[in-house]
């Protein structure tokens, strides 16, 4: 008895020391007042176009301090006219990007349009490992950037809802949601599977390690950086650039419409292996156009809406289709009898109507 109370004495001593320890260690960063910011280094000027898109621009700057060694997470912002888009991330001092990536930035995050040129500022932040805790940004440095018209470029994502790629199964394309942005999103029913998925470059290469995934998200494998969900459909969005994952339950994608007042929707169908939506029954606009919305929930704060006409980058097959924005207004629809399919590996998404018999 006294030797089982010797071992939950020196337990309680042990945890102490460790609580201790991590208060101690708390302490030692210094007050933020003293925090030493980085420096960053001149930029030159920036010529984005095909032929040198691929090609590496290197943020240097001076290492940060917080009054003890730590992990130092540095993040590079651009900036114009009041609007700032974070860039990239490393955790050492020197930060390489792609022109690709800048482009996607200037043109989606600062809404310079694209084959223009715009003087653009950059600036450092420097944290603390993962955590919120950051110095004061680093001095602003001003460059041009002439951008370009990129194209959209896809990953893959892979998981146990197409067999992993296997048994003749391919994994699902994940395509940009502009171009050069390297946010990559789409809708996914992982019901039918244990809702584990990852993402893959086209040559099947895994990706490195994500910093900031959704809460719900489960990292199971943690050296092949496979992650779970709870099965259901899903909206997934990954920024590779801001190595982030976003992951919202989908609860109810259905069409609804004008063709009975709004009354019923009809269910839309997941084929796993094309990653495309199908009303479950035709809809019949009984020889008027109609208006309808996809809905992603019951209580119609997630819809899909719009309607422009898209004639690049369509699906495989496809003539013609219609992208899809978010919020979007109510969509006309033709005439006719229709299977509707929803191409929801893209953000925005396309649909297109396949006469049913």
């Amino acid at each position: 008895m006294k030797y089982i109370k010797f071992l939950m004495t020196m337990c309680a001593a042990a945890f102490a020391f460790v609580g201790c320890t991590a208060d101690i260690e708390q302490r030692q960063l210094v007050s933020e007042e003293e925090f030493t910011a980085p420096v960053l280094a001149e930029v030159g000027d920036i010529l984005v176009d095909g032929d040198h898109k691929n090609e590496t621009v290197v943020f240097n700057c001076t290492p940060a301090r917080f009054g003890q060694p730590v992990q130092i997470r540095y993040v590079v912002t651009l900036a114009l006219g009041g609007k700032t888009t974070d860039l990239a991330m490393s955790y050492t001092p020197s930060i390489s990007v792609t022109k690709n990536d800048i482009n996607g930035a200037v043109v989606n995050g600062l809404e310079v349009a694209a084959n223009e040129s715009a003087e653009v500022g950059a600036y450092v932040t420097a944290y603390v490992g993962d955590s919120d805790i950051h110095s004061a940004p680093s001095n602003t440095v001003y460059f041009n950037v002439a951008t370009y018209k990129a194209s959209l470029r896809t990953i893959q994502l892979v998981g146990d809802f197409c067999n992993w790629g296997n048994d003749g199964m391919s994994p699902v394309a994940m395509w940009e949601t502009d171009g050069g942005t390297n946010v990559y999103s789409g809708i996914y029913d992982l019901t039918g599977s244990n809702g584990q998925f990852k993402f893959l470059t086209p040559d099947w290469t895994g990706y490195d390690k994500f910093d900031s995934v959704s809460s719900g998200v489960e990292d199971v494998d943690g050296d092949n950086h496979n992650f779970q969900v709870t099965p259901g459909a899903y909206r997934i969005t990954v920024n590779m650039s801001a190595k982030s994952v976003e992951v919202v339950s989908v609860p109810n994608l259905v069409i609804i419409g004008g063709w009975d007042g709004w009354a019923v929707a009809i269910t839309m169908v997941y084929d796993s292996e094309s990653n495309v939506w199908t009303s479950q029954d035709p809809v019949d606009t009984a020889g008027s156009d109609v208006k309808y919305l996809f809905r992603l929930n019951d209580d119609w704060t997630a819809k899909l809406g719009g309607g422009t006409e898209l004639g690049e980058n369509l699906p495989e097959g496809v003539s013609e289709a219609y992208q899809l924005v978010d919020g979007g207004a109510d969509i006309d629809m033709p005439a006719g009898k229709w299977y509707v399919k929803l191409y929801a590996d893209r953000t925005p998404c396309l649909v297109e109507y396949v006469a049913a018999e």
